[in-house]
């Protein structure tokens, strides 16, 4: 997973590669949303076909694929190259996440898994905070291309150790995947995104907006009713309506729609306004992991000794005080209003994900 925490460096590149490549605000945005979005449409269909194929082959190919794609991406000569792909660095970080929480828990008893979970979660953070202190160092010293060839490295010593240690884990006895599911979640999904990602820049109710729209509903839908009478769903339609998860997946939705905007919108904010430089803004995105991961035990401890929904209800106040407060920003306002509204949300975000883990351990015990 600490790969996967490491593209959060991209943020820190957006503006020069948009200057590199001759590109604009609104083309850029595409090597966001084909990754980020590539990689949500799969994993639900990619966790299904890994218990049924195999778990560490998925793994290891999505870490060919990998890197293969960040190598390519670093010797790309143009925009178009760059997003094509993208879309193949999404496939393989959707095999590496969909397979690797998996592995641990095969791994590990049952009595290790929170440990070694709760390690996973820690690399990951460690991940983000390099990838945004040090991708800013990478930027201004190598240029972009350098976050994305540093990786190849790390992904090649990956794939030994992966074939050297790991074994495979497969699910017990005959079991089927459900390929239709993971087509129609994938399908339903990718017009999702690009339905919210073209809304906003060519109108609501333009023709093409409008399909997208009709298409993600009408999909999704179909993926409920079919997937009710599936043994073994790559969607259980039922943990849409538990009446303790369904309130923190809406939750959980909304605020990262909210809020991932600013990983997109501040970049440019603070390199074309406010004019510093990839290292001073790698530290004002590395804000993000380190107090989100100063704040999580905080959070942990808290839910333990109250309702979760007090809990993530204070932690989306947070969050809307931050958004109001990310609103006032001028081409006057300094870097310092910057960092405190960051602060703000990832406190929130820090607070929020204790709740969730309340949540769950009340669906566990239900």
């Amino acid at each position: 997973m600490l790969l996967c925490s490491l593209d959060l460096a991209v943020n820190v590149a957006l503006p020069d590669i948009t200057a590199d490549l001759g590109t604009d605000l609104r083309t850029v945005q595409w090597i966001i949303v084909l990754y980020v979005g590539g990689s949500t449409s799969l994993q639900l269909g990619l966790g299904g076909a890994a218990d049924v194929y195999g778990l560490r082959r998925f793994y290891i190919i999505g870490l060919a694929a990998y890197a293969l794609a960040v190598l390519l991406i670093g010797l790309a000569p143009t925009l178009p190259f760059v997003l094509g792909l993208r879309v193949m660095q999404a496939i393989g970080n959707g095999l590496i996440a969909a397979s690797a929480p998996a592995l641990i828990t095969s791994i590990f008893p049952s009595d290790e898994r929170g440990k070694a979970l709760g390690l996973m979660a820690a690399i990951s953070t460690l991940g983000m905070i390099a990838a945004t202190l040090g991708g800013g160092v990478l930027v201004d010293t190598f240029g972009w291309r350098s976050i994305f060839l540093a990786r190849v490295p790390l992904t090649l010593i990956t794939i030994l150790l992966a074939l050297a240690i790991l074994s495979e884990y497969k699910t017990e006895g005959r079991q089927r995947f459900d390929l239709r599911g993971a087509a129609l979640a994938f399908v339903g999904l990718a017009c999702l995104v690009l339905f919210l990602t073209l809304g906003g820049r060519s109108g609501w109710l333009s023709p093409t907006v409008v399909i997208l729209g009709i298409g993600a509903a009408a999909t999704l839908v179909l993926l409920l009713r079919l997937e009710q009478r599936v043994p073994r769903p790559v969607l259980d339609p039922k943990l849409l309506t538990h009446p303790l998860l369904a309130p923190v997946i809406t939750a959980s939705f909304l605020m990262f729609m909210a809020t991932f905007v600013n990983l997109f919108i501040l970049p440019f904010y603070v390199s074309d306004v406010l004019k510093v430089d990839a290292k001073a803004l790698g530290f004002l995105l590395m804000l993000t992991p380190v107090i989100a991961g100063s704040v999580a035990p905080v959070g942990g401890w808290l839910s333990d000794r109250m309702p979760p929904a007090y809990l993530t209800t204070t932690a989306l106040v947070i969050s809307a005080a931050s958004m109001l407060w990310f609103s006032t920003l001028t081409a006057e306002s300094g870097s310092g209003r910057c960092r405190a509204a960051d602060g703000g949300r990832r406190h929130r975000d820090g607070r929020i994900s204790g709740g969730e883990r309340d949540t769950d351990n009340g669906r566990s015990a239900a």
